[in-house]
Parts: structure tokens; C-alpha cells; sequence
């Protein structure tokens, strides 16, 4: 009996644990999301570019008034430009998952992922990794990569042509880069770093996804869906899913540790003289 009831009380304790952690984890993006909604409300924009604020089609996106920076992107001489994707990279007209792709670069296929040209970055805010957000969470509005080797190393933003395509896959591409820089370690000389973990923190800071979507929060132009956290995501209901199957075992064992039956007393009569 008492080993049952230790695996009862073992299943109750690690399903309030699977169940109070999708509570924290939405407890925790409510607050992220306030604190965000809250301080861009705050703002006022700098200029006059109202594309976001008026709601506009995405297809008249202007081209958005960033003077690029390259101080914070500055990387070594010897850093890799060129990665060969590992999966085929999609684009879209709209941004539905179940259209047609517009445009798809085969897997196997050479892509520049930032051109330089002494020390400079070739292509604007609005290529590759540096998209722009758009009114549908995980959908980004970029120009596509381009095939390496690339014979025209200048485009204009009239000259560009821009697609929707999904979040998550620009991150794949990011995550084989990353993974092909630290396997190399051609970015950063991997003694600069007490562990694998920061130096591939450093990686990822050389190229944030969501670059534009804070540089047009931090303006007042735009809150970018992207910028806020899902209250539920697939985690959560995969620990709710755990929890309630740690509750079913909890009600096996605790019915299966009762007895079956219910025994008749016994009644002893007084013999009669």
C-alpha cells in the first residue's frame, strides 16, 4: 500500500508542477507585453513615416528613414557571406502558408547573406535577415537573398523587390549560418569566450532578426507583433497535456488501491440453551 501511495503522491506533485508553469509562462508574457504596449504608447514618432500607424497595405511600405549604422555590424574581414541552404527558402505574394509560393531558392543553393565591399554593407534596411514586420505575427515583408555569386553589388529600394515570408524560416536559415560559423569559428576567434553558449550569443547578436521591429518601436512608429509573446504557445499545452495525464495515473493507482469489495460482518449469535 504504501508504495502505491508514494506514486500517488509523486504524480500529484509533478502534475501541479506541469500545471503551474504554463500559468508562469503566461503570467510572464502578459507582463512583457504591457510593459511593451505601454511604453510605445508613450512615444511620439520622430518624422512623418505613418505607413504602420495608418494601417496601410504593406505592398506601399516606404522605404523606412534608418541611416544604417554599420558601427554595431561591424564583423571581421574573414567572416563567412555566403551559407548554402540546407532546406528550400519560401516567399509569398500574401502571407498565407497555403498559396502558392511565389519564389522558392532550392535547397543546396549559394545565398549572400551580407555583401561587403571595403568594410561597407552593400544592401539596405529591407534585405535577407534585416525585414521588416508586417500586421500578421511570424510574417515579414524582405527582399530576397541573393544567389552568390552576385554580379551587381548596389540596389536601390525602387529596384527591389519585396516578398512576405515566414519568420520562423528566416530564422532556419540564421540558425544553419550560425551553426556553420561556430563549427568554423571564422566569425570570432572562439578563445575570446569562456563557452560555446556565449559565443554563440555573440553570433546572434551580429545578426538580430528583429532589428527593424525595434528600431521602429523605439521611434514610436510601429509595436511589431513580433516583439510581443504569444500568452500560449505549444509548450504550454504540451505541459497541460502532461499534467492531465499524471492526474489520470493519480486516479488509476488511487482506485486501483481501494479494495474491491466490501466484506459482510460476520455475526456471532449467543448460543441458545
Amino acid at each position: 500500500m504504501k508504495p502505491k501511495l508514494s506514486a500517488i503522491k509523486m504524480l500529484v506533485g509533478a502534475a501541479v508542477l506541469l500545471g503551474a508553469v504554463p500559468l508562469l509562462r503566461t503570467g510572464y508574457a502578459w507582463l512583457h507585453n504591457s510593459r511593451l504596449q505601454t511604453s510605445f504608447s508613450a512615444l511620439r514618432p520622430e518624422s512623418s513615416f505613418t505607413h504602420y500607424l495608418e494601417h496601410r497595405p504593406m505592398e506601399e511600405l516606404p522605404e523606412f528613414p534608418l541611416e544604417l549604422d554599420n558601427s554595431w555590424l561591424q564583423i571581421e574581414t574573414h567572416q563567412p557571406s555566403v551559407i548554402r541552404l540546407r532546406a528550400p527558402l519560401r516567399y509569398y505574394s500574401q502571407p498565407d502558408p497555403f498559396s502558392e509560393p511565389y519564389l522558392e531558392i532550392p535547397a543546396g543553393t549559394e545565398l549572400e547573406l551580407i555583401a561587403w565591399q571595403r568594410g561597407i554593407c552593400r544592401y539596405p534596411i529591407g534585405y535577407g535577415f534585416f525585414s521588416y514586420p508586417t500586421y500578421d505575427p511570424g510574417w515579414r515583408m524582405v527582399s530576397p537573398f541573393l544567389k552568390y555569386p552576385n554580379e551587381d553589388p548596389v540596389r536601390s529600394w525602387d529596384e527591389a523587390n519585396f516578398y512576405y515570408v515566414r519568420l520562423e524560416d528566416l530564422e532556419s536559415v540564421r540558425r544553419d549560418y550560425l551553426y556553420d560559423c561556430m563549427r568554423t569559428t571564422r566569425m570570432f576567434p572562439l578563445e575570446q569566450f569562456k563557452t560555446r553558449g556565449e559565443y554563440r550569443a555573440a553570433l546572434e547578436e551580429k545578426l538580430p532578426l528583429l532589428f527593424v521591429d525595434e528600431e521602429l518601436m523605439r521611434r514610436g512608429y510601429y509595436l511589431s507583433p513580433d516583439l510581443l509573446l504569444p500568452l500560449w504557445d505549444g509548450w504550454n499545452t504540451a505541459l497541460c497535456i502532461l499534467a492531465a495525464v499524471c492526474i489520470l495515473g493519480c486516479a488509476s493507482r488511487f482506485l486501483k488501491s481501494r479494495p474491491h469489495g466490501i466484506k459482510k460482518a460476520e455475526v456471532h449469535r449467543r448460543p441458545t440453551v
